[in-house]
């Protein structure tokens, strides 16, 4: 019997955002709301954000009774 071949497409990379707005279902307010929390968001600064509560986080638990700090996580 024959081999057959399977070709894979695939879809254009989306944020779930873009996903979400794709499927028609949101009503004009809740679209607009999105949009504007999205044009609003900024990973990068989102993200540093993040690292510096952890940070802060770290340095109310760091005394003489607790244990070494985890490593920071690695870079994407």
């Amino acid at each position: 019997h024959a081999l057959t071949r399977v070709r894979r497409r695939w879809d254009t990379a989306q944020t779930p955002y873009q996903r979400l707005l794709a499927t028609g279902t949101l009503t004009e307010a809740t679209r607009q709301r999105f949009q504007t929390l999205y044009a609003q968001t900024n990973p990068l600064a989102l993200r540093q954000r993040i690292y510096d509560q952890l940070a802060a986080l770290r340095t109310l638990t760091d005394g003489p009774t607790a244990g070494p700090s985890p490593p920071p996580p690695a870079a994407a």
